[in-house]
């Protein structure tokens, strides 16, 4: 449905949650894991808004229940970024 456009944001995403993994397993960069959940969080808004538009525009069912994930995962990456932050991340 989405064609090439959100593949390519969906291999930018994955490439972002390894980049993280791997920031995660090595000695933190706090500058650079920062960085990475910016472009995370960022991405995702965008890849969301983008994959949100396509499922109204075809009126796939289950719209409500897409967007209501996508929210929830975006909350939960930003609560995340905040933790980090704060120092208080549970990895």
């Amino acid at each position: 449905m989405g064609g090439p456009e959100l593949d390519a944001q969906h291999a930018q995403l994955v490439a972002c949650l390894n980049s993280l993994f791997a920031g995660l397993r090595a000695t933190p960069d706090e500058s650079r894991l920062s960085a990475i959940l910016a472009e995370l969080v960022r991405g995702s808004g965008d890849h969301f808004a983008a994959e949100e538009a396509l499922l109204q525009r075809y009126g796939i069912p289950d719209y409500e229940r897409h967007q209501l994930a996508h929210a929830q995962w975006i909350q939960q990456m930003y609560a995340f970024e905040q933790q980090c932050t704060e120092g208080t991340a549970v990895i």
